[in-house]
C-alpha cells in the first residue's frame, strides 16, 4: 500500500479558461482560504482506495488512521510505502507501530513521481478544485 497525505485549500483555483480579448473573466470563489486534510492509501493489488480527513495531520491522526486501516485489514502484515513527513517519524507513532501489525518502508527523499496515490491527489485537484471554464 502507498500512503500519502494531501492538504487543498478550500479555493477554486484558475487553472485555464478561455477568454475574449479586452474582457474580464470572473470565477467564483468560496471567500475563505480553509485548508482540509486528508490521508489516504492505495493498494495497487486490488486498486482499494481508504481516505480519511482529519483537522491537522499529525501523530495522533496518522496512529488513527493506522488503528482503522488494521480494523479494515483483519488479517496479516500491513506493509505501507511513504514519504518522509515529519508526521510519519513521530516518536509517538513510532511506539504504536512496535505493538502494530504495520510496517513503514520510506520512500527516498524528494521523489516526486515514485509514489502512485500521488497521481490520484492530481485527479483529486482537478476534478474538485480547477475552474470550470
Amino acid at each position: 500500500m502507498f500512503l500519502d497525505a494531501v492538504h487543498p485549500e478550500y479555493q477554486s483555483q484558475a487553472v485555464c479558461g478561455w477568454i475574449k480579448k479586452g474582457e474580464c473573466k470572473t470565477l467564483q470563489t468560496t471567500g475563505k482560504q480553509k485548508r482540509l486534510h486528508f490521508v489516504g492509501t492505495l493498494n495497487l493489488t486490488d486498486l482499494s482506495v481508504m481516505v480519511h480527513e482529519y483537522e491537522t495531520i499529525d501523530a495522533d491522526a496518522m496512529i488513527r488512521f493506522f488503528k482503522d486501516l488494521e480494523s479494515e485489514k483483519k488479517w496479516g502484515q500491513i506493509h505501507i510505502i511513504l514519504d518522509n513527513a515529519a508526521a510519519h517519524k513521530n516518536h509517538k507513532l513510532i511506539d504504536y507501530l512496535k505493538t502494530s501489525r504495520i510496517r513503514l518502508h520510506y520512500l527516498p527523499p524528494y521523489p516526486p513521481n515514485l509514489n502512485p496515490i500521488g497521481r490520484l491527489w492530481k485527479v483529486f485537484r482537478e476534478m474538485t478544485l480547477y475552474n470550470r471554464c
